[in-house]
């Protein structure tokens, strides 16, 4: 199957440390270009269905650890 820019794009950017710098961060920038590419929102887009190796969840500093 055809998929935009042929590559596998990571939903689960939002809460990872990596999210600044992270060239396959899902982004709405992507999906828009991705639309553009297919003429509707309906492009297809691969995701990475579990968080990839390089996720790392930001720590929640308003967390108290015990």
């Amino acid at each position: 199957m055809i998929c935009y820019q042929d590559m596998t794009f990571c939903g689960f950017f939002n809460d990872c440390v990596h999210k600044d710098v992270c060239g396959r961060a899902l982004t709405e920038e992507i999906r828009r270009e991705a639309a553009a590419w297919w003429g509707s929102v309906d492009a297809p887009i691969c995701t990475f269905v579990d968080k990839p190796g390089c996720y790392e969840e930001v720590e929640d500093k308003n967390e108290k650890k015990a």
